[in-house]
């Protein structure tokens, strides 16, 4: 009677385990070093697997100009930090931003996003800039390209279509 009750204890206890081994992993999906599609263009990949400690398995960094990184010279653009390596993205895509925000299709290759609420005294809700060098703006570091103001933020560009 007891090696009956164990038998069917044991593969109920078995069939329990794998069934939330195979329902874990579905939760824990691991996200991509492009963070499921937001970036594109990879540029560089850094192997640096002492960064884990500081930034854990998975970090999206976000837009960073570059500089001596773990050994290397890293790249200006969006660094996502998926353990051991970092990954640095030309760009961000723009598939959720206004058509406003590329100036309707004049600019492509998204660089940098700058959040400038007060600018909206200066340029409208909406301007066209075009080219600058870049320099400090509203507290950051802004990149060279093509500048456009939409409320409340400037998008900067790397190519005029």
């Amino acid at each position: 009677m007891f090696k009956t009750f164990f038998t069917k204890f044991s593969a109920v206890a078995i069939a329990a385990t794998t069934a939330f081994i195979s329902t874990a992993s579905v939760f824990a999906q691991p996200i991509s070093p492009s963070v499921n599609g937001r970036y594109e263009d990879l540029v560089q990949t850094i192997h640096c697997p002492e960064d884990e400690e500081s930034y854990g398995n998975f970090n999206e960094y976000g837009y960073w100009g570059g500089g001596s990184w773990c050994g290397e010279d890293g790249k200006e653009g969006y660094w996502v930090y998926d353990a051991p390596n970092w990954y640095v993205w030309a760009s961000e895509t723009t598939d959720e931003l206004d058509p406003e925000a590329s100036a309707y299709g004049s600019y492509s290759g998204l660089v940098q996003i700058l959040e400038c609420a007060a600018d909206v005294d200066a340029y409208g809700d909406y301007n066209n800039y075009g080219y600058w060098g870049g320099g400090s703006w509203c507290g950051e570091d802004g990149s060279a390209g093509y500048w456009v103001y939409s409320y409340p933020n400037w998008y900067i560009w790397n190519y005029a279509n």
